[in-house]
């Protein structure tokens, strides 16, 4: 039986001030543990360690992230199997290599949280690879086919896996992970985000993501140019220069805000009358549920785990991926009838309670139990 209150060691690869869904969700998770009576110690990366202030109820160990690959994870592996020799588990999210590697060495059950394909998204980025499902069985160079092959290992290794949709699921079951290993715990809604966020209309469409090929920023902002839209972009990343360039070279009324802080985020996205999603691969999308709550009918491409969140005309609308030509019929249907978005918004806060932010804490809280459980497989 596992303890009444666990110790718990989390490695995450990203954690505020940096940006994005873990950075989110790690701070989140951890705090909710705690209140519940969990001790949990994190172990992070950071551009400028000996800079950053913490106030959290738990400890926040930061090593640089600028070094030597192999020196890193050499260092954070050693910091996490110091820790992880008293705690009863050890977590990791966004960070696979060296939690697996601190679990192995200490004895001590492993957990991880699945958002992506690490080895896919590099692939992707040196333009190996289309799509996540695809790439799964391609044929590749022998360096990327190793990767692979060594990221399914690592999986593989974990007592649990927890995925936020079953897209993902299917895909880990496919790296080998044991189906009875694999929970699906869904994304919920932000943990502050306002019940009813101030309405300024100021652009037709908004998105927020990371500034990477696979999310199809482009095809929005071809979209805005030819229809004479304005497009917020909210999000970085390495293809930022290239949109720029694009939104420019095509007279698109595009503003890029960069990276916001997260208490932003809801009055920003409820400052467009659309938000637009229009990537190639989602886990399950948490921006979407956020557009939903800020009462922002969505326009999405339907990628990965994305349709499970959204039911097409009647949360929001869902498009295939990668099909420019939907893409614009259904982003001008939504723009261009009122009754539609007033339609679809009903019908996505309604579907919200399946998200609660209590629902996924109690989910995560039993898995870790369950393998902390000295009896469990």
């Amino acid at each position: 039986m596992a303890p009444s209150f666990l110790s718990i060691v989390l490695a995450a690869g990203i954690f505020p001030p940096d940006r994005g869904g873990p950075a989110t969700y790690v701070p989140a998770m951890a705090a909710a543990l705690v209140e519940r009576g969990h001790r949990v110690e994190i172990v992070t990366l950071a551009d400028h360690p000996n800079t950053v202030k913490d106030s959290w109820p738990f400890s926040v160990i930061r090593l640089r992230r600028g070094q030597n690959r192999v020196q890193r994870i050499a260092k954070v592996t050693v910091r996490l199997a110091s820790l992880a020799r008293r705690a009863d588990l050890v977590f990791g999210n966004s960070l696979v290599i060296e939690p697996t590697l601190a679990a192995l060495v200490t004895g001590k059950p492993l957990v991880i949280k699945v958002v992506g394909d690490p080895v896919w998204e590099r692939a992707r980025q040196r333009g190996l690879a289309t799509d996540l499902d695809t790439f799964q069985t391609a044929e590749l160079p022998t360096r990327w086919a190793h990767l692979r092959r060594f990221n399914a290992l690592l999986h593989r290794r974990a007592r649990r896996v927890i995925v936020p949709s079953e897209y993902l699921r299917r895909i880990v079951v496919a790296w080998g992970v044991p189906t009875e290993r694999v929970r699906t715990i869904p994304n919920a809604t932000s943990f502050a985000f306002p019940s009813d966020p101030p309405r300024s209309v100021q652009f037709d469409l908004v998105t927020v993501c990371r500034l990477v090929p696979w999310k199809g920023v482009d095809r929005l902002i071809r979209y805005a140019s030819r229809n004479n839209r304005s497009l917020l972009v909210i999000g970085d990343g390495p293809e930022r220069a290239n949109l720029e360039a694009l939104a420019r070279s095509n007279g698109a009324s595009t503003m890029f805000l960069g990276e916001r802080p997260s208490v932003e985020i809801p009055t920003l996205i409820a400052s467009a009358r659309v938000f637009a999603l229009a990537s190639d691969y989602e886990g399950l999308p948490h921006v979407v549920l956020e557009a939903m709550a800020a009462a922002v009918p969505v326009v999405a491409t339907d990628a990965g785990g994305t349709g499970e969140i959204v039911t097409t005309g009647e949360s929001g609308l869902l498009v295939p991926p990668r099909d420019e030509n939907m893409l614009a019929r259904a982003l001008t249907q939504v723009l261009e009838s009122p009754a539609l978005a007033e339609r679809l918004v009903r019908g996505a806060q309604a579907s919200l309670s399946r998200f609660a932010p209590e629902t996924m804490i109690a989910s995560t809280e039993a898995v870790l139990r369950e393998a902390a459980d000295p009896s469990s497989k």
